[in-house]
């Protein structure tokens, strides 16, 4: 492992954000090894970050509620490096160019990647302690191509809402989409499709939260999946009440 650690102070700030205080040590910048030998020696800090990037090599995944947690966790493996947060869970990957450093606030789930910080155990602090869940040995995992191709696709959407794009209310067709979208829609309804008892529910709701997000309309979604394992064993009255919570959960 060759990742960069920045110690620090961390306190509970203004709305009860954390708050980081790095005794005016330019980290951003003077991130060298004699620095980094100079801050390490700091005798008030409470919390270690390791900065995400290619100069780690790490790309951090950020799920900050139960719900962002339980997303993540249907698609990720058990033994990816993780550790438990005050508010939920990180996961640790080796760095990927292609996913921005970006926060999507309504699912609660952030990515840090170039000139990022990401706090790590053992860090704690009043809200709560970081504990390793699954401890990173060795260089880090890629990424699954499950969680990777729906960051992009996040990533697509959050640069079309930039751009005025419609909401719900205003919902799109699919062929409104962009093709990233479309085609990751596609494989989360092909994963309903093949999706074993006991796991159709999740991927059903996973399915409904990604297209609410998108701006799909429901009778387009509908259209995709009523032919489909659950919705069409049980019919227009399960994917509506799917869809409700899954837009709620979307912040729709």
């Amino acid at each position: 492992m060759g990742f960069q650690v920045v110690p620090c102070m961390m306190t509970v700030g203004a709305f009860g954000k954390k708050r980081l205080d790095f005794g005016g040590f330019r980290w951003k910048r003077d991130l060298t090894g004699r620095m980094s030998i100079r801050a390490l020696t700091r005798n008030d800090c409470n919390a270690l970050a390791l900065k995400t990037g290619p100069d780690s090599g790490l790309t951090v995944v950020d799920a900050d509620s139960a719900g962002a947690v339980s997303l993540v966790r249907r698609i990720v493996p058990d033994w990816i490096p993780s550790a438990k947060t005050p508010g939920g869970r990180h996961w640790y990957f080796s760095y990927d160019s292609e996913i921005h450093g970006t926060r999507h606030a309504d699912l609660k789930l952030d990515v840090k990647n170039d000139n990022g910080l990401a706090i790590a155990p053992p860090t704690e602090y009043a809200k709560g302690a970081y504990r390793w869940v699954v401890p990173i040995e060795g260089e880090c995992p890629q990424m699954p191509d499950a969680l990777r191709d729906m960051l992009l696709a996040l990533q697509a959407t959050k640069r079309k809402r930039n751009k005025a794009m419609p909401t719900a209310t205003n919902a799109n067709a699919f062929n409104e989409l962009s093709e990233r979208q479309q085609s990751f829609i596609c494989s989360l309804v092909d994963n309903c499709r093949r999706a074993a008892l006991g796991d159709r529910s999740g991927r059903d709701f996973y399915l409904c939260v990604f297209s609410a997000k998108a701006g799909l309309s429901p009778e387009a979604l509908f259209e995709l999946c009523g032919n489909v394992g659950k919705f069409k064993e049980r019919g227009r009255g399960y994917f509506d009440f799917t869809y409700r919570n899954a837009k709620r959960a979307a912040g729709k």
